[in-house]
């Protein structure tokens, strides 16, 4: 092919030659590229559909309610939480001093602190 051929036309040739590798190499980085970035579509596609799962999942817990186990638990929690102010409310009225008469303290034999008994 290059035996009656100019130096010009080998010259031009040889820059086609080289025109048509950068053109497959970019080709080829292209081709890459596409594919990097399907994975990367597909992995955010995936991650989408897990939230959408998990969200639908969440919407139906909201849409059922309470379960039995979790008012029996939260009744038991009333429960116990009355119970407990309920033994506060003893304590405290142990806490005051009540004479069984009216009258006037006219003087303290006791200081803050001390113990008494009834």
């Amino acid at each position: 092919m290059f035996e009656g051929a100019t130096d010009d036309q080998r010259r031009g040739a040889a820059a086609q030659e080289e025109a048509a590798r950068v053109q497959i190499v970019q080709a080829q980085d292209q081709a890459l590229s596409a594919c990097a970035q399907e994975g990367q579509a597909l992995a955010a596609v995936e991650a989408a559909k897990a939230q959408q799962t998990q969200a639908e999942q969440q919407l139906a817990l909201l849409k059922a309610g309470p379960s039995a186990e979790q008012i029996a638990a939260a009744r038991a929690q009333v429960a116990q939480a009355e119970a407990a102010a309920q033994v506060v409310r003893v304590a405290l009225e142990q806490a005051e001093l009540r004479a069984p008469f009216a009258g006037t303290v006219s003087a303290l034999s006791i200081s803050p602190g001390e113990a008494v008994v009834p």
